[in-house]
């Protein structure tokens, strides 16, 4: 597995209410020219979101989910498995959404999302 080096200060840009039950799920972090920092998830079950701030409006957030698949030593993934990304996320919605995909068992579950 990716070792993953958390760098608190570049969460300081994105609402810490989202990752506080989340944060040991992080997968990466990565500083972004036009998008800022996205953060990528990786759950127990696979599946996963990348997450970043809105462009145009910073108090929301955007969620594309991630399916992870072993590939030989490296993790690689599928994204965005429900279509576009969620957008104009609040922080209590973006909560919800990361919850739900911690908690699916299948693809069809996020069908729905």
């Amino acid at each position: 597995m990716k070792q993953k080096i958390f760098k608190s200060n570049v969460l300081n840009n994105l609402p810490k209410a989202v990752f506080s039950d989340l944060e040991k799920y992080i997968y990466d972090i990565t500083e972004r020219e036009v998008i800022g920092t996205q953060v990528i998830f990786k759950f127990d079950n696979d599946f996963g979101a990348s997450v970043i701030r809105e462009v145009f409006n910073q108090s929301q957030l955007e969620i594309g989910v991630l399916q992870f698949h072993l590939n030989t030593s490296t993790n690689t993934y599928r994204y965005n498995l429900v279509g576009d990304p969620l957008r104009y996320l609040s922080i209590d919605e973006a909560s919800e959404v990361l919850n739900k995909i911690k908690a699916c068992t299948s693809i069809e579950e996020l069908e729905v999302l």
